[in-house]
């Protein structure tokens, strides 16, 4: 059985100076609390990066293609950037690594921004646009594919928090821009399978467990419930049914081939009574936690995988990682959410892959570069890069897990 075994990172976080994007804009003019810059240099230390990957044991490694940087001026393809992704592509496989390629990762071209990005419906034919102009590079290259990354994240952070670009809050608006990006997916689902008839296309679904914080309590237990519909299910059940909201979603019914998951966290849900807040507000967590709060809860991810498996599709763990400066603690998280993944395996799940967050330290959006969560550290004055014992470990379990698997494989 095939399986995707390797790292993760995202085009704006890693490649630096992306300077034609929405987000650059905003940092620039101060509206964020640092900027990205350089950030890792990925874009110029490539081949040095391709040859960490490799060291690490990985069969597959997840990048994404900056839509920015690919198309910087409506209708104009950068052909510099375009043969720079392709040197990495033939890069990884000359490395025997297999390449995850989302499309699109929280970033717009600051023109598409600027024409209002994906609130409007009229502009989802930008992006198709775009995939279109690009996939007869890519396709012979890629057989994976995101189309979005967390497209509720996106929608929520940017339009209904106002925590990220374009810093809106209007919980209306942040549902039509998530409407609008599944149909974008669907769009892209339909044009990558034209290119390329064996593609393995998906979005990657976040997925947090929510969780009455009084178990006993009618109102947590409503306000966890209404959680998981507005973050969860109102998705998934899209992806079934083809419609959202109330909205059919042309295309929609059925477009992934596997299920992508991105897994960190859950949350324990208190009643509030504001329908802003989906009537919850999160209370402190349980036990262990990262460096951004967010609870260790490897039971999650197995409950996940779980509820993931019953759409009777493969389901690869496309994100999955702690940020911390405690490298030990990164060796117990690893351990431990790996052993969630093996029991969902042992009972059933088509589980095809593990993608850990991140190969390397990043520009970690509005939290700026203090979060860790690479297997390899960067000093971010020098950009050097090393290797933590965090990352002998994560080649050492590849050979435990890619062993239980062939033994579960043969039950």
């Amino acid at each position: 059985m095939e399986f995707l075994w390797g790292t993760a990172v995202a085009g704006h976080q890693v490649e630096g100076d992306n300077v034609a994007s929405d987000w650059w804009d905003y940092e620039e003019r101060g509206l964020l609390p640092e900027k990205s810059g350089k950030a890792c240099d990925f874009w110029n230390r490539w081949r040095q990066d391709l040859d960490l990957i490799a060291s690490l044991g990985s069969s597959a490694f997840r990048l994404s293609v900056e839509w920015a940087r690919l198309e910087p001026e409506p209708g104009r393809l950068d052909e510099g950037a375009l043969g720079r992704y392709l040197e990495i592509l033939d890069g990884l496989r000359a490395r025997g690594v297999e390449p995850v390629v989302t499309l699109h990762h929280f970033v717009n071209p600051l023109w598409f921004a600027r024409k209002g990005g994906f609130e409007e419906r009229a502009n989802v034919a930008d992006f198709l646009g775009h995939v279109e102009k690009v996939l007869p590079a890519l396709a012979p290259r890629v057989r994976w594919w995101v189309t979005v990354n967390e497209p509720m994240v996106y929608a929520y952070f940017g339009y209904a928090r106002g925590y990220w670009p374009p810093f809106k809050k209007d919980l209306g608006l942040a549902l039509r821009v998530l409407g609008n990006l599944l149909e974008a997916h669907a769009g892209a689902y339909r044009l990558i399978h034209r290119s390329r008839p064996d593609a393995m296309v998906s979005i990657a679904k976040h997925m947090r467990v929510f969780e009455p914080a009084r178990p006993g309590h009618p109102g947590d237990r409503l306000a966890a419930s209404l959680q998981d519909l507005l973050s969860n299910r109102a998705v998934l059940e899209a992806f079934r049914t083809g419609r959202f909201l109330g909205r059919t979603v042309p295309g929609l019914k059925g477009s992934w081939d596997y299920v992508g998951l991105n897994y960190y966290t859950r949350s324990r849900v208190r009643f509030v009574a504001d329908p802003a807040q989906g009537f919850g507000a999160e209370a402190p967590p349980e036990g262990e936690t990262t460096a951004m709060g967010w609870e260790v809860y490897p039971e999650g991810l197995y409950r996940s995988l779980r509820r993931l498996g019953r759409y009777g599709l493969p389901v690869v763990v496309t994100e999955n990682g702690i940020a911390t400066e405690d490298d030990e603690q990164r060796v117990r998280y690893l351990a431990s959410h790996l052993d969630a993944l093996m029991r969902a395996r042992r009972d059933g799940v088509d589980v095809r892959g593990y993608l850990y967050w991140s190969l390397m330290d990043n520009y970690e959006w509005a939290e700026g570069f203090r979060p860790r969560f690479g297997l390899v550290e960067v000093d971010f004055r020098t950009l050097e890069r090393r290797p933590r014992p965090s990352a002998r470990e994560f080649a050492r379990l590849k050979g435990e897990v890619l062993r239980e698997l062939r033994e579960v494989s043969t039950q």
